[in-house]
């Protein structure tokens, strides 16, 4: 899953209605961190993002890599929902009953509840 990463200060007006996205989204499991551009260490995580307005939201990958940004805007719970999901790893429900063998899974053992499987790696 992707990480949330939230840049705010104490002046800006539409900064509560991102910090609800962001306590929204921390109790479905996402992880949220809260930078207050106030504090030395908020400032210097802005500058790695070249963050020059407030409020605004990042979305990293797992790899710490930005997916996307809202900047100086106020994006939707489901705006952000939306960029999260294909962030979300999917269960396999055949791996437990495949093994993978140069690029291509095949089925271990005969299971009576899973079909062939023919997913490529």
């Amino acid at each position: 899953m992707g990480l949330i990463k939230i840049f705010t200060k104490a002046k800006c007006l539409r900064c509560p209605a991102v910090k609800e996205i962001g306590k929204e989204l921390k109790k479905e499991g996402v992880p949220v961190l809260n930078y207050d551009l106030d504090t030395i260490d908020g400032l210097a995580e802005a500058s790695f993002y070249s963050i020059l307005s407030t409020p605004s939201l990042v979305i990293e990958d797992e790899e710490e890599k930005e997916v996307i940004s809202w900047r100086g805007v106020v994006p939707t719970l489901q705006e952000v929902k939306q960029h999260l999901l294909p962030l979300t790893p999917v269960p396999l429900p055949c791996l437990e009953d495949c093994v993978l063998i140069r690029g291509w899974s095949k089925l271990a053992a005969p299971s009576p509840r899973l079909a062939p499987c023919d997913i490529v790696f």
